[in-house]
């Protein structure tokens, strides 16, 4: 598992070509606003458009992604 050395977290495949508009996906992480950055910075780079909250799933903080566009 590679670790983000920025984050001190696991680096995470975004899935934004799999998704359809409606989909989401959760990612859990303990620094949530660094997380939403990267997902957004992520689906900007491949003309995807997004929707980010910071939730809870199952007792874990993270980050709930949507596509929209």
């Amino acid at each position: 598992m590679e670790i983000d050395p920025k984050l001190g977290e696991p680096v995470w495949a975004l899935p934004f070509d799999q998704l359809k508009v409606g989909m989401s996906f959760f990612i859990p992480t303990n620094k949530p606003n660094a997380m939403k950055r990267i997902i957004e910075d992520c689906a900007a780079e491949i003309g995807c458009r997004v929707r980010t909250s910071v939730t809870a799933k199952d007792n874990y903080l993270g980050v709930r992604v949507w596509r929209v566009l």
